[in-house]
């Protein structure tokens, strides 16, 4: 919903996701009104209408404070300031049992992991204070729980609420979304016959976040039979979540035969694919390295009128990555073009879109559209936090992300860290271009450690020569 400001009064639109929402108007500058409250259904305001700005709570008084908590429920803003604003908020003693509960329904609707502990500690304030937890407020702090995958937290806050009677239907479908998350499939299935038993009839999205915990455990075949079961039971009405959430987990599993049978049953059933439907596809696609009919999907997507995401235009530039085996040229101009329809469709290509261009560009022999493709990437925050985070998982991190690394460590001087980057480059046979040479030389050129200049050098002398008796003393 949005918050708009009409005569005299204030009026706040709490809309639904699907562009109808309700409108609660306090104020005089209704004709009809007079002061007096009313509710109106209305249409969602325009997209271009200007919003109210996030910022930093410190700089608002109370009245302020407060209208920002509600800002915050069903805009985008930062979790920073999100955070800031409900701590502020704790700080001057404002919080009542309604700003709980926008303060919980903001954290819900973030998928960040971090949400999980500042949900749990306002719960606990409120116990503090012995405010009544409602289950709205045990739900969405099951939500909140299930975003940094806390299993344990989660199961804790249903019993709980299940202990006080509070069990329902939006209970349920939190708490399996939440162990859905996590990969938890046997809690999945047996939360979904608890709701029979307790007169709670599942609908196609519960069943589809029971589906979703089989996409990460892999289970392709209990996804199946959940699929199955919900088309069998007469209160499911079937639906492209439904649909969407068994062939993610049959392309997890790459069973991508069976990813397509379900494509054709969907659309045989009159139920269109949307925008997640094409993703997992997609995502077959770049399995089996089809990028011929991923292109033709995209435009199947246009016919059908379904916008693509940032994820899309990801997933098929990398499987236009893929066509290099096939020895196309020119591949990178292709997937500049879906660079350019990104931002023709107002999207902003995030660090994986720089990461996977500059890979092509690297590969096509364009130096400088390399170079600035890594510097773009860099600014989107990938750098040497992403290779540090593929080591720590115990992945093979990529040649352009080895290669921002590399830069990371030329900007800070860190010719030791450079190094090891450098040798694990040779150690995993992958070739030393004349960029990281360029870069490793200007970090070297940096330090102001002879010691880190004359590994650098000698190490990338050590590329170019013959005798293997350097080579091994140096690799000693």
């Amino acid at each position: 919903g949005e918050r708009v400001d009409e005569g005299q009064g204030e009026v706040v639109t709490y809309g639904n996701g699907e562009g109808q929402g309700e409108v609660y108007t306090d104020g005089e500058g209704e004709a009809d009104g007079q002061g007096e409250r009313q509710w109106r259904q209305v249409q969602r305001p325009a997209p271009e209408q200007k919003r109210r700005r996030i910022v930093n709570p410190e700089t608002l008084d109370d009245e302020q404070l407060i209208r920002q908590l509600y800002d915050c429920s069903w805009s985008d803003s930062r979790l920073d300031l999100l955070l800031a604003t409900v701590m502020t908020l704790l700080e001057r003693d404002l919080m009542g049992e309604d700003h709980y509960f926008e303060a919980l329904k903001a954290l819900g609707a973030r998928t960040d992991p971090s949400v999980t502990e500042p949900a749990l500690y306002l719960l606990e304030d409120m116990k503090r204070k012995r405010l009544p937890l409602a289950e709205p407020h045990y739900t969405l702090g099951i939500l909140a729980c299930g975003r940094s995958r806390s299993v344990r937290q989660a199961l804790s806050l249903f019993e709980e609420a299940r202990s006080r009677g509070l069990a329902s239907f939006d209970l349920y479908s939190a708490i399996i979304t939440a162990v859905g998350e996590a990969g938890d499939t046997k809690r999945s299935v047996s939360f979904v016959d608890e709701m029979y038993e307790a007169h709670l009839s599942p609908d196609a999205e519960t069943y589809a976040a029971a589906i979703n915990s089989c996409t990460t455990s892999r289970q392709w075949k209990v996804a199946l039979e959940l699929l199955e079961e919900a088309l069998e039971e007469e209160g499911v009405v079937p639906d492209v979540r439904l649909y969407t959430a068994a062939m993610e987990a049959c392309g997890q599993a790459q069973q991508f035969e069976t990813l397509e049978e379900l494509l054709l049953n969907m659309m045989s059933s009159d139920i269109d694919p949307d925008v997640r439907t094409y993703n997992s596809l997609f995502r077959m696609y770049n399995q089996v390295e089809a990028w011929e009919q991923a292109l033709d999907s995209l435009s199947m997507m246009d016919m059908q009128q379904v916008n693509p995401n940032v994820a899309t235009y990801n997933e098929l530039i990398t499987t236009i990555g893929l066509a290099r085996k096939s020895r196309v040229d020119d591949i990178w101009k292709s997937a500049y073009t879906l660079v350019k329809a990104m931002q023709k469709r107002s999207l902003k290509p995030d660090g994986d879109t720089y990461m996977n261009m500059a890979q092509l560009m690297h590969e096509a022999e364009r130096p400088d559209d390399f170079e600035q493709l890594l510097d773009e990437a860099r600014k989107h925050g990938v750098g040497a936090g992403l290779y540090q985070r593929s080591k720590r998982n115990g992945e093979t991190p990529s040649e352009s992300v080895q290669m921002v690394a590399l830069m990371e460590c030329r900007d800070n001087g860190a010719w030791q860290a450079a190094f090891r980057i450098l040798w694990e480059m040779k150690d995993l046979g992958r070739p030393i271009s004349q960029f990281c040479r360029k870069v490793a030389d200007e970090t070297g050129m940096r330090t102001i450690q002879e010691k880190g200049q004359i590994k650098l050098h000698r190490f990338l002398d050590m590329l170019d020569a013959e005798d293997d008796d350097f080579k091994r003393s140096m690799a000693t």
